[in-house]
């Protein structure tokens, strides 16, 4: 396949790459990165392919996160979130939670704007109402609470080379339920993401074995349990602090509610 017009593919050693990739970005302008086997040793964030712009889309990014990080490649992200300009308009509900599950993720992309955008394929504008902006300001300020927990991650998978997100069965290997979930991760060891990625009004939320803080309810849970149907109305992103993890007061400083 050849590259668009004004792209350029270069085959260069890990080193020269990253030294050629520093030298693009300290113009503050970014480069993308498709890189083999030096993308995590070198740091660089890996960027998924394009996604489409509804629920499957959204699920397959989570799933391909996890796997992409477990496998050695901890700098990830869920593409651009809402998925794909060159797709249809993805619908309100969608994009609020794409953000929602971004904004457990190490980092955030975006792309349609929650103010509203243009639908490739008609032509036509798309507009979001005030709580869509509110809900998607709402995931970003997260995230950027999050981030000197995130930083930590970040230095200790330097360290270790342990992923920054990843399936519940890394932390607890024991816990035979965990090897089955798909939509749910760890964020470090301290907190464990559930976002609805469906349209359903509610769902099911396992938590292995600990004590656990619902940051939405404010209260204190013993696991292992299973919360069924889970309430999650659109403005609800279910998470939960590990009080005994490494990392859990920097966590909870972020996350507990004011």
């Amino acid at each position: 396949m050849r590259p668009a017009r004004g792209v350029h593919r270069l085959r260069l050693p890990g080193g020269l790459g990253s030294q050629l990739a520093d030298s693009y970005d300290l113009q503050g302008a970014g480069i993308r990165v498709h890189w083999g086997s030096a993308a995590h040793e070198a740091g660089f964030v890996v960027r998924q392919m394009d996604k489409g712009t509804d629920w499957n889309s959204l699920q397959a990014s989570v799933s391909q996160n996890l796997a992409l990080s477990t496998i050695g490649y901890p700098f990830v992200e869920t593409d651009m979130i809402g998925g794909s300009l060159g797709q249809p308009a993805p619908t309100k509900d969608v994009l609020v939670r794409w953000a929602q599950s971004s904004s457990y993720m190490p980092l955030m992309y975006a792309s349609t704007s929650p103010a509203g955008t243009t639908d490739v394929t008609t032509g036509q504008q798309v507009p979001y109402d005030d709580q869509t902006v509110a809900l998607y300001r709402e995931a970003i300020a997260r995230h950027e609470r999050l981030a000197p927990y995130i930083w930590d991650q970040v230095r200790r998978t330097l360290k270790t080379g342990d992923p920054i997100v990843r399936p519940l069965f890394f932390d607890f290997p024991q816990d035979r339920a965990s090897y089955t979930i798909g939509d749910e991760w760890m964020l470090g060891p301290a907190v464990l993401a559930a976002p609805n990625l469906t349209a359903s009004a509610s769902r099911d939320i396992h938590l292995p074995a600990g004590t656990w803080y619902d940051v939405n309810r404010g209260r204190t849970v013993k696991g292992p349990v299973t919360l069924k149907s889970y309430a999650t109305p659109l403005a609800v992103t279910p998470a939960f602090v590990n009080l005994r993890a490494q990392g859990a007061t920097k966590a909870l400083t972020a996350l507990r509610r004011q």
